[in-house]
């Protein structure tokens, strides 16, 4: 529980086709034993040349495969999230392809967020049904 008068900094990160958007949040302040909260945001938007495209099948049991355009990134890979862990993979990508099939073999049974990431920052997410 935050106490009185307590700085806290939050950064957010929503993604949309082809769209970033970063929400920061500077403060948010306490007042009293009330929950008073006061925030500030800065939004700044981008348009991303790079895209996550389909995850097929979705649920999955043992494999996905997932389509991107990372074509002019110098860099990219897929984040593999386990939502209710919180644990993540990564798998490098080669730019020069349009898709990557993933074994699914290793994660349990539950819901992941797949998120593309392209020299270094986050492009889009998606959730992923492993059964």
């Amino acid at each position: 529980m935050e106490s009185n008068n307590q700085v806290v900094r939050r950064l957010l990160l929503l993604s949309t086709a082809k769209k970033l958007v970063f929400i920061l949040c500077f403060f948010s302040l306490c007042i009293g034993f009330g929950q008073s909260t006061y925030s500030y945001y800065v939004e700044i938007s981008g348009n991303s040349p790079y895209t996550l495209g389909t995850l097929v099948p979705n649920p999955a049991s043992s494999q996905v495969t997932v389509s991107y355009d990372a074509t002019s990134a110098t860099s990219a890979y897929l984040m593999i999230t386990n939502t209710a862990t919180g644990s993540s993979n990564i798998h490098i990508l080669n730019t020069a392809n349009t898709q990557a099939t993933l074994s699914l073999s290793a994660y349990p049974n539950g819901i992941y967020t797949v998120t593309l990431v392209c020299n270094g920052a986050i492009v889009e997410s998606k959730n992923l049904i492993k059964n």
